[in-house]
């Protein structure tokens, strides 16, 4: 993934659909604590290292356990303050969460030095 250390801007998006009660309510054990990594970018060797490090977490999605709200849990990293975890969340009803497809959008502008999370 060092191919992104040269861009300057890089993103990613999906249509996403996700249900806590259909067909049945899911029983996801305490794996993570319930955390759920939905997608997202990495420029560490592995794609498979989401635990917070610098560059782990280049642009990430979770879902949280649902006893915390219904949304997504967007992760990035930043490099000034060495902030492993700088989070946004979106939280959303549970109809307009589980009605319908999500657009979900996630990208970084180095020129403005911010990230940018849209649902």
């Amino acid at each position: 993934m060092n191919e992104l250390k040269t861009q300057i801007d890089y993103s990613w998006s999906m249509y996403y659909k996700h249900s806590w009660r259909n067909p049945g309510h899911l029983d996801l054990g305490w794996a993570r604590y319930n955390w759920q990594q939905v997608g997202g970018i990495t420029r560490r060797d592995s794609n498979m290292d989401w635990v917070p490090a610098l560059a782990g977490r280049t642009l990430a999605m979770f879902l949280w356990p649902i006893q915390y709200g219904v949304g997504f849990h967007f992760c990035t990293y930043d490099q000034n303050t060495n902030n492993v975890n700088d989070v946004q969340n979106q939280f959303m009803s549970l109809d307009e969460y589980e009605l319908g497809w999500n657009w979900v959008y996630f990208g970084y502008s180095s020129r403005r030095q911010k990230a940018y999370a849209v649902v």
